[in-house]
């Protein structure tokens, strides 16, 4: 809507109603002088335009249309507008006035580490209130985060260090795909849970509106069963692409510095005594790392362009397997059943 705000810092009037109304707060960026109905979440209020909401939703339609008692004796008013309470806090309903009234481009404009936060409040609002271009929007850009397509997760991890933060808690991204029935993003979601403080899966994290997430119990068991999976397949996957075997105790054929490379190689494969527990349990990460390390032997002439072209083949065809084998590395083959599998390497 176009109509300019109008911003007051006065308390709404009360006279209407006093002991319903009297803790209530204003939010200066949403209180429309034109306003005809006040939204009421937690103890923050919101004088806005029936019209806009029920444009968007059903649900607020129906809200509006209610029927009020005939005398007014519980009828809750404020400046004269009948006012409607929702069971959502102030930040996450704030952040879908955001969407509704400066429109879906919003989500583009906060700070990048509070993007998913905010995606995520929008999907759970959106979904509950039936609003399918704001929960389509806030989903596809939570799947930059967590994703069912392998090239997308690769890049994400591609741009990742140990101590990245994904601006969200992934407990909240687990609950929030399970209420809203993608179940595809389970797998990812349930990864990046394996990847917190053992505290943190116990306790349950805070969201942005500091609502306490806590995983089901049957999730819990899945993420501390994965987390000892990958603890251990950790180590393994970072030597596993530098064995002998993959040389077959021998050089590629066209290897052109065997005595050289074979020294880089063994090196490489005595790495991870020094290497901390947090990077052992993403094997995801560790590809990243084996990367970066192929392209500086290759840089640094400590490895020759066959020797190269072996470590990588191997080191991207773990990785495929590792991605093909998320859904049953966390037990949620009962409800992914459609898993899409990396095309195998050529």
């Amino acid at each position: 809507m176009s109509s300019p705000r109008q911003r007051n810092a006065k308390r709404p009037r009360t006279d209407d109603t006093p002991h319903e109304n009297s803790e209530l707060q204003r939010d200066t960026n949403f209180w429309f002088e034109d306003g005809n109905v006040v939204v009421v979440a937690q103890q923050t209020a919101y004088r806005v335009h029936r019209g806009v909401l029920s444009r968007h939703s059903e649900t607020f339609s129906g809200l509006f249309t209610l029927p009020r008692p005939v005398d007014g004796t519980s009828d809750e008013m404020v400046e004269g507008c009948p006012v409607i309470r929702v069971t959502d806090s102030s930040h996450d309903f704030k952040q879908l006035l955001h969407a509704l009234y400066d429109g879906l481009g919003y989500m583009d404009s906060v700070p990048e580490l509070e993007r998913n936060s905010m995606y995520a409040s929008l999907a759970r609002l959106g979904h509950k209130y039936e609003l399918s271009a704001v929960f389509s929007a806030a989903l596809q850009r939570l799947r930059a985060t967590f994703t069912d397509d392998y090239k997308v997760w690769r890049g994400f991890w591609a741009r990742s260090s140990c101590n990245r933060s994904i601006g969200i808690s992934p407990i909240e991204a687990v609950n929030l795909f399970r209420t809203t029935g993608q179940n595809n993003l389970l797998p990812t979601a349930l990864y990046h849970c394996t990847l917190r403080p053992i505290a943190a899966l116990l306790d349950g994290e805070r969201r942005a509106d500091g609502t306490l997430e806590q995983l089901s119990r049957e999730d819990l068991g899945r993420c501390l069963e994965a987390r000892n999976v990958y603890k251990t397949r950790g180590a393994h996957f970072w030597s596993q692409p530098w064995q002998p075997r993959i040389f077959v105790e021998e050089p590629p054929p066209d290897c052109t510095s065997w005595d050289l490379c074979k020294r880089s190689i063994t090196a490489t494969r005595e790495y991870p005594l020094t290497m901390s527990s947090r990077l052992l349990l993403n094997v995801f990460l560790i590809v990243k790392y084996h990367e970066e390390i192929v392209q500086s032997g290759l840089d640094e002439e400590c490895l020759c362009g066959a020797c190269v072209d072996r470590v990588s083949d191997e080191i991207r065809r773990l990785a495929e397997a590792q991605w093909d084998a998320l859904p049953k590395a966390l037990k949620l083959t009962d409800v992914v059943t459609e898993w899409p599998r990396t095309v195998p390497s050529q």
